[in-house]
């Protein structure tokens, strides 16, 4: 369908099953366009007000997931150490520096990875997926750890402030006062 299509696949897998089930008039496809662009924006906001921007902050190290970044042969992040210590769930220490390697094999290896169809343009997801499929001479995967710390990354939770938004309305009209009235 054209409104599914037209969504485009950033806006989740769930939501693009339930347009194609149930597509939206043109209508309501640009209010729908509208809605998840106003969410964007106050997630935006919300990230802003409540995170530490500076340049050593994680936020800024995350730069790195951008393709254009990840291909820089001058990258502003030389090693993912750093960044990576500060997510031992996803990069165990004995690990940094494979994953370093890793990094700096990716930028030696941009033509080959320009002729398996990775490219700078691509999304985030659907890049460090391309880059993910890249084998060695042994037909293993070239980049485990970089695409596991990437897709970790990616998957990160951004906000809790719209679910929080919630709650907070439901507390303020499921008070004890309106809990005797009911009963």
């Amino acid at each position: 369908h054209p409104a599914v299509a037209a969504a485009g696949p950033g806006i989740g897998g769930r939501c693009l099953a339930e347009l194609s089930r149930n597509p939206l008039s043109k209508n309501d496809h640009g209010k729908f366009c509208v809605d998840a662009l106003g969410f964007l924006v106050e997630l935006c906001s919300d990230i802003r007000q409540r995170s530490d921007l500076s340049p050593s902050s994680v936020l800024a190290g995350l730069r790195f997931l951008g393709p254009a970044e990840a291909l820089n042969s001058s990258p502003s992040l030389s090693s993912l150490a750093a960044l990576a210590s500060r997510f031992p769930s996803l990069i165990k220490e004995e690990e940094l520096d494979d994953l370093d390697e890793e990094w700096k094999d990716l930028r030696d290896m941009t033509s080959t990875l320009t002729q398996k169809g990775v490219n700078e343009a691509d999304p985030p997801p659907y890049f460090w997926g391309k880059v993910g499929t890249i084998k060695n001479g042994f037909g293993e995967q070239r980049f485990p750890l970089l695409t596991h710390f990437s897709h970790g990354c990616l998957s990160l939770p951004h906000s809790t402030a719209v679910v929080e938004r919630v709650f907070s309305q439901l507390n303020a009209i499921k008070t004890p006062e309106s809990n005797r009235m009911l009963t």
